[in-house]
């Protein structure tokens, strides 16, 4: 049977076993995929770390407390590396054969450090007042950082806004400009024809008398005979 052995110390156990030894003793947290800031509770993926927050009631009310999801870096720091272990005879895990016959013969340490379940059992691990300051000071952060966008998206709106704004008002003055420049070419040219029509007018009346004289004739008087 296969075992695998520590690289880092003497714990020598099942691949399952082994594998949670070197996550949750040797293994950087930055490297940790599911890391609980609130209890340094490590897990391998989201149903483990779904599994131990469902089962402490204080990181619930954290959760309530503070609106956020699951996943939320609050609390929870999600590592975006791809969990993965070297197991060679050079790696992080040496795998080893472990001979049942002789059970005796092989310091076997399988049940040293067992995978504990995460339960409402499990002892609570309180928060210190740094650590309380911490989360909160984060989570104000978290707050303002949220605030901060949300108000930069609603002023770049405006300005979207006010731009648009500008440049219709700009075409309407445009347009406005373009119909009173017709208006005024229709007024004068309505003035020019008032006018030639009003001269026509006046060179009419000063032909009429004229023609009404020349057309008078004069009828000589009858001498009167005495009878």
């Amino acid at each position: 049977m296969v075992f695998l052995q520590c690289s880092l110390c003497k714990f020598k156990g099942k691949r399952k076993n082994a594998v949670d030894h070197f996550l949750k003793r040797h293994l950087p947290e930055n490297d940790v995929p599911y890391f609980c800031v609130l209890c340094k509770f490590r897990a391998i993926n989201k149903f483990k770390w779904e599994k131990h927050l469902s089962s402490f009631p204080k990181h619930i009310s954290a959760v309530n407390s503070c609106h956020t999801m699951l996943s939320d870096k609050a609390y929870c720091i999600e590592s975006d590396k791809k969990f993965e272990l070297d197991i060679s005879p050079n790696g992080q895990l040496i795998p080893i054969e472990y001979t049942s016959v002789q059970p005796s013969n092989i310091p076997f340490e399988e049940n040293i450090e067992p995978v504990p379940e995460y339960s409402e059992e499990v002892v609570i691990v309180e928060m210190t007042e740094e650590d309380q300051t911490i989360f909160t000071l984060k989570e104000e952060i978290s707050n303002l950082t949220d605030t901060l966008v949300k108000e930069r998206n609603q002023f770049e709106n405006y300005l979207n806004k006010m731009e648009e704004t500008k440049k219709n008002l700009k075409s309407e003055l445009n347009q406005t400009k373009a119909e009173l420049h017709v208006q005024n070419q229709k007024n004068k040219e309505n003035q020019t024809s008032e006018k030639e029509e009003r001269r026509k007018d006046r060179k009419r009346s000063y032909q009429e008398p004229n023609k009404r004289i020349r057309s008078v004739v004069v009828v000589p008087k009858r001498r009167c005979e005495h009878f």
